[in-house]
């Protein structure tokens, strides 16, 4: 064996700064043997071309591919690195990465967003007016509530079918409250995220409106006319969504909840 053809583990460990235990992983999973293993003594060895091997598993590594998968990418057999397709692979992969990382900071500035607006309505019973974005939502007509159980059943049900629309559920769900003179509606509502798929008949867009808002306590079961007194005295179609609200702290037990009026023609349920 000519040794300045071979690195030792341990000089390859160093040149490809990646530690011994490490190199052995690789070797039992069969992505990166040795070149030479030396029959009497068992030392491993290693060649030049091979770190070429270790930086297209750093890669692997740094773009969360699994390293079961490496084989897809190299070939033992030629010593061929296929870096266009792993390239191509991992940027698929990082895209996809970024979209969640984008969603779940999405995530935490609405609830930073809706932090900021407890604190608004610092008190019950004030209510402050708010002007607040535009948005789409999922509703599901919703009668006959019996309790919060009951509350929170619908909703696992309502998220499985949002989803299996194709659809990416928001930050907010809870109650819209629907009136048209004397009749009043109830739905379920979430929140969705990027762009709903057309013709999907539950799929309500609300324009930006100012909203008379105001914080509550309690359960689900209060008439809401006691906040509200018009909801159904003045003609029109009005709307009011509640909605449980994070202040700076939360109580699981009693949590608050945020009521939204306002009266439009410009939201019409047909659902």
């Amino acid at each position: 064996m000519k040794k300045n053809k071979w690195l030792s583990i341990g000089e390859f460990s160093k040149l490809s700064d990646v530690n011994i235990k490490s190199l052995r992983y690789y070797d039992s999973l069969g992505i990166l043997k040795p070149a030479y293993v030396d029959p009497e003594s068992r030392y491993r060895y290693y060649s030049f071309p091979q770190l070429q091997i270790v930086e297209a598993i750093k890669l692997c590594i740094g773009l969360n591919i699994p390293l079961k998968e490496f084989h897809r990418f190299y070939e033992d057999g030629s010593n061929q690195i296929h870096f266009e397709e792993l390239i191509q692979y991992g940027t698929r992969q990082m895209e996809k990465k970024f979209a969640a990382v984008r969603r779940e900071l999405d995530w935490l500035r609405a609830m930073q967003t809706e932090i900021r607006r407890a604190k608004e309505l610092r008190q019950e019973g004030l209510i402050v007016p708010m002007q607040l974005p535009q948005k789409v939502i999922w509703a599901e007509p919703c009668e006959g509530l019996r309790d919060e159980a009951d509350y929170y059943w619908r909703f696992g049900d309502t998220y499985q079918r949002i989803l299996d629309a194709g659809c990416q559920i928001g930050y907010e769900c809870g109650m819209l409250y629907y009136y048209t003179g004397r009749e009043e509606r109830q739905y379920l509502y979430v929140d969705l995220e990027g762009e709903a798929p057309e013709g999907a008949k539950n799929i309500v867009k609300v324009p930006a409106l100012e909203f008379d808002c105001q914080k509550v306590s309690g359960g689900r079961d209060r008439e809401l006319e006691s906040y509200f007194p018009d909801l159904r005295s003045r003609p029109g179609i009005c709307v009011v969504f509640e909605t449980e609200i994070s202040g700076s702290d939360y109580s699981c037990l009693v949590p608050e909840l945020e009521l939204r009026y306002a009266r439009t023609d410009q939201i019409r349920m047909q659902i």
